[in-house]
């Protein structure tokens, strides 16, 4: 599975876990998905430039699938129907799914979450512009996504 994030956070997950925060569901939980390209959304794998190129980073975990809670809904950035995010996920059925945890803990690999690998993409163009990104903005508009998401 994968998880986004920004790289200023790598080392710190790799070597402490991952923090765990309450998340839009109501509980204190962290997000994977089993889909790359929805983990390289900029709310999760936040865009940073740096000397005239764009990265992203998305981790990937392996993950004791006994602790894994399925989200009901499609996915929560709320593109529904109106596109397949991912071709591998049709309808955008099962894109997200919730490792349950106590809130303000870190999830460490004798909980049963283990990063395996950390994938970068580097890009000499703004990646909103690749013809898979188009989903980006049905969630927030260019503007908000640029300005809260882009570092």
């Amino acid at each position: 599975l994968y998880h986004g994030t920004h790289p200023k956070r790598i080392h710190r997950i790799i070597q402490d876990g991952f923090r765990v925060r309450k998340c839009q569901h109501g509980f204190p939980a962290l997000y994977v998905s089993p889909s790359v390209h929805y983990s390289s959304h900029p709310r999760y794998a936040s865009v940073v430039l740096h000397n005239g190129s764009y990265f992203q980073f998305v981790l990937e975990v392996r993950v004791d699938v006994r602790r894994l809670t399925a989200i009901r809904k499609r996915e929560t950035l709320e593109v529904g129907v109106k596109g397949d995010i991912d071709p591998n996920f049709p309808n955008n059925e099962d894109l997200e799914f919730l490792f349950k945890a106590t809130e303000g803990n870190f999830i460490k690999s004798r909980h049963g979450l283990v990063v395996t690998g950390v994938m970068v993409r580097k890009l000499d163009f703004d990646p909103a512009y690749l013809p898979s990104s188009w989903w980006w903005f049905k969630w927030r508009n260019w503007m908000q996504v640029h300005h809260y998401y882009y570092r």
